[in-house]
């Protein structure tokens, strides 16, 4: 029975052990990951999907529109008032039935602003008093709808919805850079955690043989009970660290598997990056992409067209208002829907329509000087936003390159701190030092181990930050809006 009882234990550990996934991720492999499936990469893409509806939409509108409308039956038996021959009025009994079919194709013009019109239709009425049936057809008309002297919306909308497309589009690759840079920010929260824990544990095993060291001098009179004493407040604390970094590491762990949409029981490990592989940058070359690239650049493009816009629709919809309508076409009546065709007669309408306001205290005047005002307010904020964004592309780089600088510093003085500490210690086990220059160097390598790992964090976040700014690749000397596939 027992021996079942451990088979049964042992099937179910493998269970667990093939159901538990081991990750051992790069920064590039998180990277990927996070663009695959995490919450922000899913919204970015739903954002960038709605903005392209909306220039499909805007597209659409421009094309030839088809449409059928029709009303099959309709049944009316009531009174009605008619004027008599005489004059008088009288309620009389009216039962008839009706129904139409029409068939139209409409197509803006954007240039200006007006619509063409082309319809055929069918009428057909049956009168139940006198058992008649009569027919009205058009087999067609032509109209034109034509508004003058007043805003052309459509002719705005043909300036302002590609700069809207071509913002959302940069604006896609810029969200998905925020990705990329929460994505290093919690890899490094991980990694930072990581590489404390295997630091503690190192200085765990090193206190506990220096300890027992200690314990075996001290009998045999070679060391003071200070200097033992010293030995064990470090083995104690070098273990309490141990639990607190592994507290640490495993809030860490369940940040980024959430981001990563990975699952709870996953185990997780990372590999240390290299420094990035572009060491400098031009300023000028980050400057000029990111005026390209930028999708700020085309917002305050589309908000200097959009001021414009608005002062064009005040005077616009606040003066004269007229409209010009021509029509064009058929029409045919008879008891028959093939006689109603047989025999059309020429229709023709022309409509021309004007509205002068003549007071209005002002009103018009004051909504135009306003639309003008603001935009003003609007050119000197565009203005004030490419200065400050000029800067801020400056500063980046800048930043972006003494980073660079500070990782090779930071880089050689871990290497140093990691060989005095390994010198230190020999030296102590051979007594030619104290407890107190031992720790010294403990806590130097330590510093350097984490401050290491700090400006590598600080060198990838400021690299992407301007990567963000300027969407473009330094690597491979490509805006990043060309290497998206699979969205656009």
């Amino acid at each position: 029975m027992k021996k079942y009882l451990a088979l049964l234990c042992f099937l179910f550990a493998a269970l667990i052990c093939n159901a538990q996934k081991v990750y051992k991720l790069t920064m590039d492999d998180a990277i990927a990951l996070a663009e695959k499936q995490s919450p922000d990469a899913l919204l970015a893409k739903t954002k960038y999907r709605q903005s392209y509806w909306r220039y499909r939409y805007y597209e659409a509108v421009y094309l030839p529109a088809l449409s059928l409308s029709a009303n099959p039956f309709n049944i009316n038996r009531s009174f009605t008032q008619i004027i008599l021959p005489d004059g008088s009025e009288a309620f009389v009994p009216q039962s008839l039935a009706t129904s139409s079919a029409n068939l139209s194709l409409t197509q803006q013009v954007g240039l200006t602003g007006g619509a063409f019109s082309v319809n055929s239709g069918l009428q057909r009425i049956d009168l139940f008093n006198t058992q008649t049936v009569s027919y009205l057809s058009t087999p067609v008309n032509i109209a034109y709808s034509q508004p003058v002297l007043t805003y052309n919306d459509l002719r705005w909308q043909k300036r302002i919805e590609p700069l809207y497309y071509q913002e959302a589009r940069k604006q896609y690759v810029s969200d998905i850079e925020d990705v990329h840079i929460k994505t290093i920010t919690l890899f490094f929260d991980v990694l930072s955690a990581q590489s404390s824990i295997e630091e503690t544990q190192l200085n765990k095993a090193n206190s506990d043989t220096l300890y027992k060291l200690g314990q075996g001098k001290y009998k045999l009179g070679r060391i003071a009970e200070n200097e033992l004493l010293q030995l064990e407040l470090d083995n104690l604390n070098s273990g309490l660290q141990v639990q607190q970094f592994s507290i640490t590491y495993s809030s860490a762990i369940g940040k980024i598997k959430s981001f990563l949409g990975m699952e709870a029981a996953d185990s997780l490990y990372l590999k240390a990056p290299v420094a990035p592989d572009t060491a400098q940058v031009s300023i000028s070359i980050a400057a000029i992409q990111a005026n390209s690239n930028n999708p700020l650049s085309v917002s305050l493009q589309r908000q200097g067209v959009e001021a414009s816009r608005d002062v064009a629709k005040a005077i616009g919809t606040n003066g004269i208002q007229s409209n010009l309508f021509a029509l064009y076409g058929l029409n045919g009546n008879a008891g028959t829907v093939t006689s109603s065709y047989a025999h059309p007669q020429d229709q023709e309408q022309f409509q021309f329509g004007i509205t002068l306001p003549l007071l209005d205290w002002g009103k018009a005047h004051g909504a135009i000087e306003m639309a003008k005002a603001q935009q003003q307010l609007a050119i000197t904020n565009i203005k004030k936003s490419k200065t400050d964004f000029d800067q801020e592309v400056v500063l980046d780089a800048s930043e972006y390159n003494l980073q660079n600088q500070q990782l090779i510093i930071a880089t050689k003085a871990n290497t140093v701190s990691q060989r005095r500490y390994y010198i230190a210690k020999e030296r102590y086990l051979l007594g030619k030092i104290g407890i107190t220059d031992l720790n010294i160097a403990q806590t130097d390598r330590d510093a350097a181990q984490k401050s290491y790992i700090d400006v590598l964090r600080n060198s990838w976040i400021t690299f992407y930050n301007l990567r963000k700014i300027t969407l473009y690749d330094f690597n491979k000397q490509l805006p990043l809006e060309k290497q998206v596939t699979g969205v656009f």
